[in-house]
């Protein structure tokens, strides 16, 4: 980025995400690109991949591979509650939406239809093992945590609704809160903390057909000084449809 903001590339940075095209279950799917707390390592969501990448940044701004692992077959819901929605012909869980623990090599990421955060740590090469999974909600789908990393907050766009997990022990994650969204049906989506750890903002859409054009919403949800969820004090509809809202940030 140059002072005046503009963008230029870095020849020869780009990284096919792999093999085989399309956006159906087992294809190739790169939908997240997670930037460690020191910049030096990305990590990729790639969801009907069923797989984690991660690469190294190197100083000139180009990507270089690191590892790649498959999400593991034993977290794999043993009978999905939406498997007939949504195939797996892997057998592995689909993965969308991660975040990185802000203090230590620890990154949580989302295991869609099983509804469970999971729990990888990885070294300086960006190698990355898994841990464990708990207990979130299903359709997870968008995770993000606040400065001190004791608390993850996950987006359950299946359910609408937001938990909160205690990371106070940043490898073992207990559910504390589930929140359900005001409004009509929607999916919820992603979401941002203030600057001060005061708000959590969430977008809501229109996630499923026959969703009212209302289900596309700005949901501000005030946190209790324990972080987790005391209220919801607003909720503003986006007038878009049929598009759908996608994507927030706050400053």
């Amino acid at each position: 980025m140059n002072p005046n903001g503009k963008l230029i590339p870095v020849p020869h940075s780009t990284v096919v995400a792999g093999e085989g095209g399309g956006v159906g279950p087992g294809k190739t799917t790169p939908s997240q690109a997670l930037l460690s707390p020191n910049g030096r390592l990305i990590f990729d969501a790639d969801t009907f991949g069923t797989a984690i990448h991660s690469l190294a940044v190197r100083q000139n701004g180009r990507l270089e591979r690191a590892a790649s692992h498959e999400t593991p077959a034993s977290e794999l819901a043993p009978i999905p509650p939406f498997g007939s929605l949504i195939p797996n012909p892997a057998g592995r869980p689909f993965v969308l939406g991660m975040v990185a623990h802000p203090r230590e090599p620890i990154f949580y990421a989302g295991f869609v239809v099983e509804g469970r955060a999971a729990v990888y740590t990885y070294d300086g090469t960006g190698d990355f093992h898994f841990v464990r999974s708990a207990p979130a909600g299903l359709g997870i789908c968008w995770l993000t945590t606040d400065t001190s990393g004791r608390r993850v907050y996950t987006s359950n766009t299946l359910l609408n609704s937001i938990s909160v997990l205690d990371t106070s022990d940043p490898l073992n994650p207990v559910k504390l809160q589930d929140f359900t969204l005001a409004g009509p049906p929607a999916g919820s989506e992603q979401m941002t903390l203030d600057v001060r750890g005061e708000y959590l903002y969430v977008i809501s859409q229109q996630a499923q057909l026959g969703m009212p054009p209302e289900s596309n919403a700005l949901h501000v949800l005030r946190l209790a000084p324990n972080g987790t969820i005391a209220a919801q004090t607003d909720r503003v509809v986006i007038p878009v449809s049929p598009s759908v809202p996608q994507g927030v940030i706050s400053r």
